[in-house]
């Protein structure tokens, strides 16, 4: 019985066993079966990703970046970083990336800093350059992607539109032999030099407002005579001037009202009586020189100016020490802001004096910047898929953003982006204010306005009627509103660009030099006005008459 009984034993476990072994086999050739689909769901899902604008990844995709930094952290809000921050928080959550900075650099130092990175050839994954030599360099050296295909597969139409409106020369500027290897930000316009002038001095001095650049250069003349802003043994500041004369798209501080006034184009190629010239040694460009010398003698200029730093033109308004300087519409988020925190009273007001004539002047890609994506990296497309999400969906269709949005109404600064760019229309700029226009006035509805323009004019209307005192608030007002509106009201137009081909006429650093010294020297009068000549056979005769004539082969329909 015994034997038995532990012989059915045996068979029970042989039958047991030999189902199990069975049912083992089919549950591995199911799970088999369940992987091979979930692979197969995962490859179309990486697919996916890899070919469209707003797909996420199904895995966390990482990239390095090379990182430009802002002055005071880029005005992120408390706890926010250049890694964790509303951008990369709103990208993590629909594309599933995250940024990992591994090179960061302040603005002012950023070039120099990525060109020791391009010697070296140690790229971050992504990259923005912001100069067309650097750019020159990866190109030749190899060392980024082309960014043909994305561009076409992950751009979202809105995107390619934006491009679009600036013509076909803009994102050429990007192409090499043909291949898209860098995108171009796109460089709206930001419209004409206002001039922004102490309103609260003045009318302490009981000045009119001024209607012409010589009215202004009379009020600023009267600035200096009466001690504004200047302590007790200090000299007063007038006019503040960047030694560079010719500003960019992110700088104030230039003079090129002057120069519009004579008709003058410094740092830019023109086309004079069918040929093309550089602006800076044109008899007009002589002319400008000659007046500001005359400004600089009757103090208007600040006397100092030849010794001042880009931060220290910075200090001389926000710490009240000068009245008087020319800026873009953007001028009040940066410095006027830090100026209005200090003293309310402080009341900078914009005066559009000078309608600049452009039309025989071609436009520079030397302002732009660029994104590259390092050689080898495996997810090219990134870029545009941030672009899309950042500057498309973001402003135009996604009801979750509005914390994107109102980073830029909290004047946090183009720099806290992964990719510190911008890409909108040509004419961005002023439709904005237009739209935030309608709606005051009464002939638009408040549900009109897209993302971005439902921030700034909620900040607006709070300021406007006393619900906020903020910095922010006012900043928005009196940019937006204010600045923007003058330029509308005084009937800006923006004119056609044309571009140079196969070239952006980027001058040497010994040419640029050369001019900087000769033009500083003739506005302080160390030089005379006729030195102005001089300069010029020496510009050509060290190097200029080359490019002059490379440029001009370069565009023999020009």
């Amino acid at each position: 019985m015994k034997y038995k009984k532990i012989t059915a034993l045996i068979l029970s476990c042989a039958f047991a066993l030999s189902g199990c072994g069975g049912a083992g086999r089919q549950d591995k050739e199911q799970t088999q079966e369940t992987q091979s689909a979930d692979a197969a769901g995962d490859t179309e899902a990486w697919q996916k990703a890899e070919e469209s604008p707003y797909a996420a990844y199904p895995e966390l995709v990482s990239y390095t970046l090379g990182q430009m930094s802002g002055v005071n952290n880029s005005n992120l809000p408390d706890g926010d970083t250049y890694e964790d921050n509303v951008y990369t928080r709103y990208l993590r959550k629909m594309l599933n990336i995250q940024n990992d900075n591994a090179y960061m650099e302040r603005e002012d130092r950023y070039d120099e800093f990525i060109n020791i990175l391009v010697k070296d050839q140690t790229l971050p994954d992504v990259l923005v350059v912001s100069d067309r030599e650097t750019l020159k360099e990866l190109v030749e050296n190899d060392l980024v992607e082309d960014l043909s295909d994305v561009y076409e597969s992950c751009t979202t139409t809105r995107i390619k539109e934006m491009f679009e409106s600036y013509g076909s020369d803009l994102l050429d500027a990007g192409k090499f032999n043909g291949k898209l290897m860098a995108i171009p930000e796109t460089v709206i316009d930001h419209g004409p030099r206002l001039l922004w002038l102490r309103k609260d001095w003045m009318d302490e001095l009981g000045l009119d407002e001024p209607k012409t650049l010589d009215d202004a250069f009379e009020i600023i003349e009267a600035f200096v005579e009466n001690g504004m802003g200047a302590e007790e043994g200090e000299d007063p500041v007038g006019l503040v001037c960047d030694t560079n004369l010719v500003g960019s798209t992110s700088s104030s501080y230039s003079v090129e009202p002057v120069f519009d006034r004579y008709h003058a184009s410094p740092q830019r190629w023109v086309n004079q009586n069918g040929e093309i010239v550089y602006g800076s040694v044109t008899q007009q460009t002589k002319n400008a020189l000659s007046y500001l010398h005359e400004l600089y003698e009757r103090g208007v200029i600040d006397q100092n100016f030849a010794l001042r730093a880009q931060n220290n033109l910075r200090d001389l308004v926000v710490s009240g020490k000068c009245g008087a300087f020319f800026g873009l519409w953007w001028t009040p988020n940066n410095p006027l802001m830090d100026v209005y925190e200090k003293d309310k009273n402080a009341d900078w007001e914009p005066y559009y004096l000078q309608q600049p004539e452009h039309d025989n002047v071609y436009a520079s890609f030397r302002d732009n910047k660029y994104v590259v994506v390092r050689k080898g990296y495996e997810h090219p497309e990134i870029v545009m898929k941030i672009i899309s999400v950042l500057f498309d969906y973001t402003r135009y269709e996604a009801e979750d953003a509005d914390d994107v949005n109102e980073y830029s109404a909290l004047n946090v600064e183009p720099t806290a982006r992964p990719l510190v760019i911008n890409v909108d229309y040509k004419e961005a700029t002023f439709q904005i204010t237009k739209d935030i226009r309608a709606v005051q006035n009464g002939t638009d509805k408040k549900e009109s306005l897209w993302g971005l323009e439902k921030s700034y004019y909620i900040a607006c209307e709070n300021y406007l009627h006393g619900k906020s005192s903020t910095p922010e608030d006012w900043a928005a007002y009196k940019s937006r509103i204010s600045a923007v509106g003058l330029l509308i009201d005084g009937g800006y137009q923006s004119q056609e660009q044309k571009y140079l081909d196969d070239t952006d006429g980027e001058l040497p650093k010994s040419l640029q030099q050369l001019e900087k010294d000769s033009f500083i020297q003739i506005i302080m009068g160390v030089k005379p006005v006729s030195y102005f000549d001089t300069f010029v056979k020496e510009w050509y005769e060290q190097g200029g008459e080359e490019l002059t004539e490379q440029i001009r082969r370069s565009n023999p329909g020009e």
